[in-house]
């Protein structure tokens, strides 16, 4: 089987990581794979107009943007196949957030897509990981954009801050130091306030 490198899937070790073993090959987990939008040409002329102020358009609805630039009957079918030949289970499809969400074992995940799962340990933590490239099957070249969720090493760091009250003195004519919770800064941007039913 002819197999092709998913673009911009390459992954390096994190910085100061090491492999302590393979993953367990009988791990479940689910991966989500984004396959193309339809009609991106189009999407991006619009999106093009907008921002150039020409509104002469309109705008489209939720069901009508999933009709227009959501996944291709066909793309989702072809990601269906791949599933049932490596044995992955199809647990979610959404057209319209070009999505599906697959379940198997690493081994299985491992033989599909031609990777090494590691379990791999950093100073603040452990993780599944991987290193280097996905090979997807020559029939899905161009309909997968991106498989999420192989690696579940942390992605973000939080860059909370809060104010000291040790230190040294204001600049002079400086104002004091404020700080604001999450719904102060709401209410001074204008934001409307949670309903609880979304």
């Amino acid at each position: 089987m002819t197999r092709v490198t998913l673009k911009g899937s390459a992954r390096a070790a994190m910085a100061g990581s090491r492999i302590l073993a393979p993953a367990d090959p009988t791990e479940r987990l689910e991966v989500s794979v984004l396959v193309r939008r339809r009609a991106l040409p189009a999407l991006q002329a619009r999106v093009a107009a907008l921002a150039a102020g020409d509104r002469s358009g309109g705008f489209l609805s939720r069901e009508d943007f999933a009709r227009l630039h959501g996944a291709d009957a066909a793309d989702l079918a072809a990601v269906r196949k791949f599933a049932a030949e490596h044995g992955l289970a199809v647990v979610q499809e959404h057209a319209a957030r070009r999505t599906v969400v697959l379940s198997g074992t690493v081994a299985q995940f491992n033989g599909a897509l031609s990777v090494q799962l590691q379990h791999c340990a950093t100073a603040e933590g452990t993780y599944r990981g991987r290193t280097g490239e996905i090979l997807l099957p020559a029939e899905l070249d161009g309909i997968v954009v991106a498989i999420l969720g192989l690696d579940d090493r942390p992605q973000a760091k939080p860059h909370i801050r809060f104010r000291s009250t040790a230190g040294s003195a204001p600049l002079a004519g400086a104002a004091a130091p404020v700080s604001f919770n999450p719904t102060q800064v709401a209410s001074l941007y204008g934001f409307p306030s949670a309903t609880g039913d979304g």
